[in-house]
């Protein structure tokens, strides 16, 4: 273990891209990161260089309505117990559909290291 280090996957970034410019992306649903790629493709709108504060509290937001439409308590001192419902909830909607609903939780990352320090409900 390497206390400290944030490891991401492409499709964790592609995600997080996502929600930062469209709205109900828990709405999405995709099976493969090249489906991501191909979505942020199609959208020309979406890209990193065009973030903001406004739009990584996008980000925030769609995180926000996947865990109230989940049900899903966000505790940031203890994410724990969320982190392994949100799993949970994502395989057994893989297993019905075949694909995962669109989310990132790079924002949880963030409210974690103190680099998004406001979020409203």
């Amino acid at each position: 273990m390497r206390g400290g280090v944030l490891l991401l996957s492409y499709p964790s970034i592609e995600s997080y891209c996502i929600s930062n410019f469209v709205n109900n992306t828990c709405d999405l649903s995709l099976a493969l990161g090249s489906e991501a790629k191909a979505f942020i493709a199609s959208n020309n709108h979406i890209q990193i260089n065009n973030m903001n504060e406004a739009t990584i509290m996008n980000a925030v937001s769609e995180l926000n309505k996947y865990l109230g439409t989940e049900g899903i308590e966000l505790d940031i001192d203890d994410f724990s117990s969320a982190n392994m419902e949100i799993f949970y909830r994502q395989e057994r909607y893989y297993s019905s559909d075949s694909k995962y609903k669109l989310l990132s939780l790079l924002s949880v990352a963030f409210l974690q290291l103190g680099i998004i320090s406001e979020w409203e409900k």
